[in-house]
């Protein structure tokens, strides 16, 4: 016959493993005002009159236009200007762009955008942002009007 054995079993924590009080912890949350962006002035590169060659035309952030001695350029011109309005903090920047202007029948210009600095603060009044680019001309790119749109990505740092 087989005799079942009861066993009593303990577990008595060794002196060097005692439990430790509780501690306090902290939380905290800063809110930030979302940030704005508004256009204060679009893009333009002027007029350009091409020869029998191609060539670019870049505006700078300052407002500087430089065209390859190919090109005949004239007319004002700007670069984008942006205001960036949020709390008084650094952001990071970023440009998304097709890299390229549409024309007549659906015709392309090659553009990139260049920005200053990626990263700044904005004040109180908000921020100004120049945004310059540089445009290449294909020898014989049909003549009409190009454009494009881009976004701009702002992050808090």
């Amino acid at each position: 016959m087989i005799r079942p054995i009861l066993m009593l079993c303990a577990w008595v924590p060794s002196s060097g493993a005692q439990a430790l009080p509780p501690s306090a912890g902290d939380a905290s949350v800063e809110i930030l005002r979302p940030v704005t962006v508004t256009s204060e002035r679009n893009l333009d590169f002027g007029r350009v009159v091409i020869a029998d060659q191609g060539g670019t035309v870049e505006i700078t952030p300052d407002g500087t236009r430089n065209c390859s001695a190919a090109l005949a350029c004239s007319g004002a011109v700007s670069p984008a200007m942006v205001r960036l309005t949020g709390a008084e903090e650094w952001v990071t920047l970023s440009v998304r762009f097709d890299d390229r202007l549409v024309g007549p029948n659906d015709t392309h210009i090659a553009a990139r955008l260049r920005l200053e600095t990626t990263e700044l603060a904005i004040t109180e009044e908000g921020t100004l942002v120049p945004i310059g680019a540089t445009a290449e001309i294909l020898p014989g790119q049909p003549s009409g009007n190009y454009a494009g749109e881009f976004d701009i990505i702002v992050s808090y740092q």
